[in-house]
């Protein structure tokens, strides 16, 4: 009886440990294609941004709950995009600032991108 309660504790446990273990698994897959690829270099990826994506009523996609992303020095990009373009950053403090002042055309994406 002893060693059936130490069995069933220690079972327990692993089970325990097992279901805690499954991450979330993101229902959307995205991929990011190269054009105009220059031979011989590197590319990286970075995440700037992260939140929860979430779909409006009428479909478009809506970023939420916005923090800095992983590897992201979040006060030194805000320094930098407020000494490039301080009419556009100048009020941010917090990386959803920053994502709603971006904009939402290509320009306004390639500048950012620029100054990061």
């Amino acid at each position: 009886m002893k060693n059936t309660k130490k069995t069933l504790s220690v079972l327990l446990a692993l089970l325990l440990c097992l279901t805690l273990s499954i991450g979330a698994f993101a229902a959307d897959t995205y991929s990011i294609t190269i054009s105009n690829s220059v031979s011989g270099h590197t590319y990286t990826a970075y995440q700037i941004f992260t939140g929860d994506l979430s779909h409006s009523a009428d479909g478009t996609p809506v970023l939420s709950n916005i923090e800095w992303g992983s590897s992201v020095n979040g006060s030194t990009v805000l320094a930098a995009l407020k000494t490039a373009n301080s009419d556009k950053y100048g009020n941010c403090s917090t990386a959803a600032d920053v994502a709603e002042a971006i904009g939402n055309t290509a320009a306004d994406a390639n500048a950012f991108a620029e100054i990061v």
